[in-house]
């Protein structure tokens, strides 16, 4: 028997309720954005998913073979479960396409102290939206639900995985070192960027954008320091004029007090394609939510379409929420009255107890003199 071995939560716990008003609030920001929730099945067969899923996180889904010999998966991700169904049973609906879920995921999340095999994720997907505003609206959303929950220690990191790919192209390095680098990138490490593409001769310049990713020092200026470092190329002035917008219109909008570029921050599932962006607490350093645009994940299992989301975790929200709930009634179990039934004349006391629950209050019934 393993010393910590993976826990599901507490089927019942005071934290209940506050899970399910967090969700309630969440899905009610999501409907005033105009988003429709779909229901995504928690069993799909695994060769179906198998091109949408990173190898490592391949390893953390829990996999069965089914009486008929397939091989079967429990959802571990809800953006490629939304994205396969949308190629192939959506597609003759309008684009865009809103959606928004509250589902359950079922994978190993390690941890130094124990394992968690389920967790519940809470998110929207735009499907059939190119371009600058649906970034803009999911960003947006993220930020009104973090504040409408009363979360106000988290900053937002934004990246552009398709400025690290453009540039792991000009490198012209074996895609074996990608795993290297990717690594690198994301410990901070340019020394040991340097030292990789040092032994493959890459130019200065593309070595010295590489290592640019890597700073701790983020904002506009890591994006001028690349397009500097690598200039006349298309690619990646367009990907470095595309966040500078993004980060002006949030401006505008007096919300980019929370939102940092942080070109390093590559964390999260490489199906992403372009700007992505991932949430952090301060106050119990982790990540709540992330999410970006993913313009190839669909096409792996259909047509092809542009398409942006995010999603937040609700057992994060619940760590910062959870030790405020007795500030935060709203959110906690509704006020009950105990009223206690006479067994020899019950009718008097349950029309009482049915009076409450006319003006939708909550009752608890007990019982005076319990018969055994």
């Amino acid at each position: 028997m393993p010393v910590n071995p993976p826990t599901p939560h507490a089927p019942l716990s005071r934290s209940v309720n506050i899970r399910r008003a967090i969700g309630q609030k969440t899905l009610a920001i999501f409907e005033g954005w105009s988003y429709r929730e779909i229901d995504v099945p928690l069993l799909d067969y695994f060769d179906h998913l198998r091109d949408a899923i990173e190898p490592d996180a391949a390893n953390r889904t829990f996999r069965f073979v089914d009486r008929e010999g397939n091989l079967r998966v429990l959802r571990a991700d809800v953006t490629p479960a939304i994205a396969k169904i949308y190629a192939q049973q959506l597609t003759h609906l309008p684009l865009p396409l809103r959606l928004s879920y509250a589902n359950k995921i079922v994978r190993i999340e390690r941890s130094f102290t124990s394992e968690q095999i389920d967790a519940y994720q809470l998110g929207v997907e735009m499907l059939g939206a190119p371009g600058l505003v649906p970034e803009l609206e999911v960003l947006l959303i993220c930020v009104e639900v973090l504040d409408a929950l009363g979360i106000d220690d988290y900053q937002i990191k934004l990246s552009n995985l398709a400025i690290y790919r453009r540039l792991l192209a000009r490198s012209s390095v074996p895609a074996s070192l990608y795993p290297r680098i990717t690594a690198a990138v994301r410990d901070r490490d340019p020394f040991e960027i340097k030292r990789l593409l040092h032994s493959t001769g890459v130019r200065p310049n593309i070595s010295e954008a590489l290592q640019c990713l890597a700073e701790l020092q983020g904002g506009i200026a890591q994006l001028s320091r690349i397009q500097e470092a690598v200039p006349r190329d298309d690619v990646l002035e367009a990907a470095c004029l595309h966040m500078e917008r993004l980060m002006g219109a949030m401006r505008d909008l007096g919300k980019a007090d929370r939102l940092h570029i942080d070109m390093g921050h590559i964390h999260g599932p490489m199906y992403y394609t372009g700007v992505m962006f991932r949430v952090i607490s301060e106050s119990i350093g982790r990540e709540l939510g992330g999410g970006g645009r993913y313009d190839d994940l669909i096409g792996t299992f259909g047509a092809p379409a542009p398409a942006v989301g995010f999603s937040l975790g609700l057992d994060a929200l619940m760590e910062i929420i959870a030790p405020h709930a007795s500030e935060m009634s709203h959110l906690d179990h509704p006020p009950e009255a105990t009223i206690a039934i006479d067994p020899d004349a019950p009718a008097d006391g349950l029309r009482e107890v049915l009076a409450r629950r006319a003006a939708e209050q909550v009752a608890c019934v007990t019982t005076s003199n319990p018969r055994t």
